[in-house]
């Protein structure tokens, strides 16, 4: 017999739940409408309040960090003039929220796609921060991801095309293998096991230190990581920023033919010293030709500002052809048959002094980059891909 407590629990989760599903069918309604009315959003809006209201108290903590990392987001984007004023505040804090609720979109989603530009049309052709993830589990086997997003796994199933040195260390055990590996490469890029957006990947000089036994045991205390030689990209791409190493990003897809289709590719590129390029890390993306391997368009960062030629080093970035794109793509192409319980992979690729190799594979590819760099957004190619997986089944 449940006690008071336990009954009110369970019928709370009960009431969530079904105004869980109010919500979700609301959206459902909402998305299929060619335009949104005020009306419309006051009802979605208040929906949603009724649907956290239930946990409000648990959750008021979490709720007010959201609100202020969203407040945060509208005053870097907004002039001082609008910051400065409570009713336009509240204006794009309102749409934000609605934009949240119905297409899946952040505070960064937001303002890098320009939603505030765009109507309710414009907004459903974007992939968003949260549909991206309902995509991917969706399109790729789960058990699969490990192969990708676990650094030794990932080794050890595409090691042919990695072109460089790595040693994975998770205990004292892999001291003497992490000896071994800075004798041979003292300068290397550490990264943390599970690393993406280029977060907790640092350069670092073993000469630096007192002793590679100390640089062990302060990695270590970080967790488990792995060292990587270090790729000494060629000049032809190493002279848009020399600090990075400016890789491509491909998208491929699996189809039912056995077939590798790329969905889009852009080229990342660092800026302002940074050792990263990712757009998320400050640098930018500029859409690649999949054809031709020629850039076609300007590079953007997370900003939406266009770069024509690199603002450090002012080399020109728009009609920039990539060196050997032939086996580029083709590097891809096999890697992705490898895993073919994953569709939809994103891959980067560097070219070293050893020609194009693998800087690492993606599970959950971002979409930011490309939706950015090359208006509208491309939430119609994983629809499409979503097609053929429910087709197939």
């Amino acid at each position: 017999m449940l006690t008071p407590k336990a009954f009110k629990r369970k019928a709370t989760r009960r009431i969530h739940r079904y105004q869980q599903g109010v919500l979700e069918r609301a959206c459902a309604q909402y998305m299929a409408k060619d335009e949104i009315t005020a009306a419309d959003r006051r009802r979605l809006l208040e929906l949603y309040s009724l649907t956290t209201f239930t946990f409000q108290q648990k959750r008021k903590d979490k709720k007010q960090r959201n609100k202020e990392s969203r407040l945060a987001v509208i005053e870097a984007n907004l002039s001082p003039e609008e910051a400065a004023n409570p009713a336009r505040v509240k204006e794009v804090y309102d749409d934000i929220m609605f934009c949240n609720i119905l297409y899946g979109s952040n505070s960064q989603d937001y303002f890098s796609f320009q939603f505030e530009k765009l109507t309710h049309k414009g907004r459903k052709l974007y992939i968003t921060n949260r549909n991206r993830h309902e995509f991917y589990r969706s399109f790729n086997n789960q058990n699969y991801r490990r192969y990708l997003d676990m650094k030794p796994e990932s080794y050890r199933r595409f090691t042919p095309f990695y072109g460089r040195d790595l040693v994975i260390f998770y205990d004292e055990e892999d001291r003497d293998a992490f000896r071994e590996f800075v004798a041979k490469h003292p300068k290397f890029i550490y990264k943390p096991m599970e690393s993406s957006g280029g977060h907790g990947v640092v350069m670092i000089d073993a000469r630096k230190f007192t002793s590679v036994d100390d640089l062990f045991d302060i990695l270590m205390s970080t967790g488990t990581g792995v060292a990587e030689e270090l790729i000494v990209q060629r000049e032809e791409l190493a002279h848009f920023h020399p600090a990075s190493v400016n890789s491509v990003r491909l998208v491929s897809f699996l189809n039912g033919d056995n077939d590798i289709e790329i969905l889009w590719t852009f080229l990342r590129i660092g800026m302002g010293g940074g050792i990263t390029d990712n757009t998320s890390g400050g640098g930018m993306g500029a859409m690649i030709d999949p054809e031709t391997g020629i850039i076609k368009a300007p590079g953007r960062d997370v900003d939406g500002k266009q770069y024509v030629f690199h603002p450090d080093t002012g080399a020109q970035i728009v009609g920039f052809q990539l060196p050997e794109w032939d086996k580029a793509v083709q590097m891809a192409r096999d890697m992705a048959r490898l895993i073919p319980e994953m569709k939809v992979i994103g891959w980067d690729l560097a070219y070293s002094d050893r020609g194009w190799v693998i800087v690492e594979g993606n599970s959950h590819p971002q979409c930011m980059a490309p939706q950015v760099t090359e208006l509208p957004g491309k939430k119609y190619l994983y629809e499409k891909v979503l097609n053929y997986v429910n087709e197939s089944k």
